[in-house]
C-alpha cells in the first residue's frame, strides 16, 4: 500500500498569511482537523482541548483547523474569510485556521479520507505523509490511540 501524502497546496490562514503545505509545516508532527461544513466546527471544538494538551506535552507537534470549503470565486472566498475572521477574534487561532478552496472529493482522495459527513482528524509528518487518521467526535479511545502513537514516534 502506498502511504497517502499531501500534494503541495497553497492557501491562506485567517490572518492573511500565505501557507504552502506540507512545505510550511514547521513541526515533526501536525494534527489536522479537516472539516467540510459549518456544523463540523462542533466536532473540531470537541478535539481542541485534547490537541492543546498534546501540544504542551509534545513540543514537536502543532494542530491546525483545515476547513475544505470547495471551489468558490474570489469574491465568495473573501466574503467567507471575512465572516470566519469575525467569528475567530484570537490571532493564534486564526493562524491555525487554513481555509482551503478546492474540490472536496479530490482533496479527500489525496489523503485517503473516506468520510465526508464528519470531520477527519489526520496526523501527518513534516513531509506531509499521513501517519494516522480517524473520523468524527472526540472519544477517549481515539485519544489513547493517538497519544500512544505519538509516544512511540517521540521515543
Amino acid at each position: 500500500m502506498i502511504a497517502q501524502k499531501f500534494q503541495s497546496l497553497t492557501t491562506y490562514d485567517l490572518n492573511g498569511k500565505s501557507v504552502t503545505l506540507p512545505d510550511d509545516f514547521k513541526h515533526d508532527f501536525n494534527l489536522l482537523f479537516v472539516a467540510y461544513d459549518q456544523w463540523h466546527q462542533r466536532e473540531v471544538d470537541g478535539w481542541v482541548p485534547f490537541a492543546a494538551e498534546l501540544e504542551s506535552e509534545f513540543e514537536n507537534l502543532r494542530f491546525y483547523e483545515l476547513p475544505v470549503v470547495g471551489n468558490m470565486n474570489m469574491f465568495g472566498r473573501k466574503q467567507l474569510d471575512f465572516w470566519m475572521r469575525q467569528g475567530i477574534p484570537d490571532q493564534e487561532t486564526r493562524g491555525r485556521t487554513l481555509t482551503y478552496y478546492v474540490d472536496r472529493s479530490d482533496f479527500r482522495d489525496m489523503l485517503g479520507i473516506e468520510v465526508a459527513d464528519h470531520i477527519a482528524v489526520v496526523l501527518v509528518d513534516q513531509a506531509g505523509t499521513v501517519l494516522w487518521k480517524t473520523y468524527g467526535v472526540f472519544a477517549p479511545e481515539k485519544s489513547v490511540e493517538l497519544k500512544g502513537l505519538l509516544d512511540q514516534l517521540a521515543s
